[in-house]
């Protein structure tokens, strides 16, 4: 099986090319989330991850770029459902490029 790359948030502002050499990247969510939205949008926001993390697996990796609601609603979501290892992708600036590194 070939490991996936849950992307947290893709607006288009972030490169994720390196992040493609870990797997197929799967975006969770697009349009941003705003101050005066985040209340109502609650309910939805929860669902769409469940239902995009529903098969992630542990050799699979989650990409935490974009907005930090959406960060931590993506990793709340995965310690829910008590994946272990996380494995992220970590962005080095300075070498332009992605490095794994595992929570257990």
């Amino acid at each position: 099986m070939t490991a996936r790359v849950f992307v947290s948030q893709d607006d288009g502002r972030f490169d994720l090319s390196d992040a493609r050499r870990y797997g197929e990247v799967v975006t969770i969510f697009r349009k941003d989330l705003y101050a005066d939205d985040a209340a109502d949008e609650m309910p939805g926001v929860m669902q769409r991850a469940y239902d995009a993390l529903a098969d992630f697996k542990s050799d699979d990796y989650l990409c935490l770029v974009g907005s930090p609601v959406y960060t931590a609603v993506c990793s709340y979501v995965l310690g829910d459902k008590g994946i272990t290892p996380v494995r992220l992708l970590r962005f080095d600036r300075v070498e332009q490029a992605y490095y794994p590194i595992a929570i257990q």
